[in-house]
């Protein structure tokens, strides 16, 4: 499965750092497993930053920016979003509030699992 940037040139730091996170959790066939069947978009919102996820076929598009369609969503700071992909547990992050979520629950787990497989 490939990562890439739809606009390099407007891609922010959370864009970098969701994409080193999912091409290194891809290279495992664990990683490729949980990616092979999701299908859908995913905004994160972190600080004044957006980044949607768009999971299409063998190819996860990463998107500075809001897209048309969303299924799933995730908002909290950026360190906070960031503890949570390096194994931090999001469950007492969604506690406190420090992280919001909406959308389709089984994608979400799915990206969390995808992101904190290593």
């Amino acid at each position: 499965m490939e990562v890439k940037f739809l606009e390099p040139d407007r891609m922010n730091l959370m864009g970098y750092f969701l994409r080193d996170i999912l091409q290194t959790n891809l290279s495992s066939k664990k990683g490729q497993k949980v990616a092979q069947y999701m299908k859908g978009n995913i905004l994160f919102i972190a600080s004044e930053m957006n980044v949607t996820l768009l999971f299409q076929d063998d190819v996860i598009e990463i998107r500075a920016g809001f897209h048309d369609k969303i299924n799933a969503r995730v908002k909290g700071d950026l360190n906070t979003l960031l503890d949570v992909a390096l194994g931090s547990n999001y469950f007492t992050f969604l506690l406190k509030g420090k992280i919001k979520v909406g959308g389709n629950i089984f994608m979400l787990l799915k990206v969390m699992k995808l992101l904190r497989i290593n």
